[in-house]
């Protein structure tokens, strides 16, 4: 189910690429300082992504789409086992195309409840917490199974570091400001 944002004009569309909204947020601050000032200047607060146009647009932007590809590609190839630099495989080869096929590592997060859906982050208006950022060591524990506050993305900042059970994960990721 799209999520519907009302533009200027009073018409109502779908938000293009608010699937990779939760997606965006599990981006390490060590791979978003790469990516350049626009897309650094997506809030880290969904509730403020949701009401700024000029966020709004960078969101839908093909840009967007494509740091999200490009991110997930660079997360996930050292943890494929190949070794060598991704750089002399072509767009051809299988275990390129895999690295790069960012909708399936984001599904896999979705299922595993590492990540929250959209709809779930961005409910009644958005979350006003502030989301912090994941590190790499905590990327590399969710590669191995770990589940917990720790390898939750969209925590608050100075939320609880101890695991979550899944009942206390849904209430955190469902938080909001009335």
């Amino acid at each position: 189910m799209p999520i519907l944002l009302k533009r200027r004009n009073g018409e109502t569309t779908p938000f293009r690429n608010a699937e990779f909204i939760p997606a965006y947020y599990f981006i390490p601050k060590t791979v978003l300082e790469k990516c350049g000032a626009e897309l650094n200047s997506i809030p880290r607060v969904p509730w403020e992504l949701l009401h700024s146009w000029d966020a709004i647009s960078v969101v839908e932007s093909d840009l967007f789409r494509l740091l999200i590809i490009d991110a997930y590609a660079f997360m996930v190839w050292p943890f494929m086992g190949l070794g060598a630099k991704r750089e002399i495989y072509s767009g051809y080869e299988p275990s390129w195309i895999l690295a790069h096929s960012a909708g399936y590592w984001i599904q896999e997060m979705l299922d595993e409840e590492i990540i929250p859906t959209a709809q779930m982050l961005l409910a009644n208006g958005g979350t006003k917490d502030r989301l912090g950022y994941v590190s790499e060591e905590e990327i590399s524990k969710v590669r191995g199974g770990t589940r917990g506050a720790e390898s939750q993305n969209c925590r608050a900042e100075g939320a609880t570091r101890k695991p979550l059970d899944h009942a206390a994960r849904k209430r955190a990721i469902h938080r909001s400001s009335p």
